[in-house]
């Protein structure tokens, strides 16, 4: 499922165009006015893009949508400061407690398999990720087989996953036949 025309009109509903869209995983934009993120992903130390944070506090970076838990969903902006402040917090509660120099001690290997798009995606699973310097290892989504062969094969240290994930690992024997 293609989520692009989304992204597009909720662009359009903010008064962004759409060169601030960059896609993730394997969709590209088939009229290719959409840049993916492999197009501006810094390969060589300079960066391709770069707007100056002057007020960290007033400049907006995200907008992510709540759940709708208590309503509609509805998208929530999030500043810069916001999203350094809590890289910053979960990485001090965790306090180098569950970093183990991985199986090899060359690091941690992360399987994970949230989305990017859901806030928990983003930060505990992609810049928390990227400011401790483990591996990351992403999933399109959850299937136990492919999880398991995960981590079995790449020998993942870590996998951050949701309740019903828990209880789905314990009703299966396929956890029995990789661990």
């Amino acid at each position: 499922m293609s989520v692009l025309p989304t992204a597009k009109e909720a662009a359009k509903r903010v008064g962004l165009g759409e060169d601030r869209i960059i896609l993730l995983g394997d969709q590209h934009d088939p009229e290719l006015k959409v840049e993916h993120f492999t197009s501006i992903r810094n390969t060589n130390g300079v960066p391709k893009r770069r707007a100056a944070i002057t007020e960290p506090s007033k400049t907006y970076i995200f907008t992510v949508y709540s759940s709708g838990t208590m309503g509609a969903p509805k998208g929530v902006l999030l500043p810069h400061r916001n999203i350094i402040s809590n890289v910053l917090q979960l990485s001090a509660g965790e306090g180098g407690n569950l970093a183990w120099d991985g199986l090899d001690k060359n690091s941690d290997w992360v399987l994970a398999f949230v989305p990017f798009y859901h806030i928990y995606g983003l930060l505990r699973l992609l810049y928390v990720i990227l400011y401790t310097e483990y591996h990351l290892i992403k999933m399109q989504k959850f299937e136990l087989e492919k999880w398991s062969a995960y981590v079995q094969n790449h020998r993942i240290t870590f996998s951050y996953v949701v309740p019903p994930v828990v209880l789905h690992l314990t009703k299966y024997l396929i956890v029995d036949k990789t661990i």
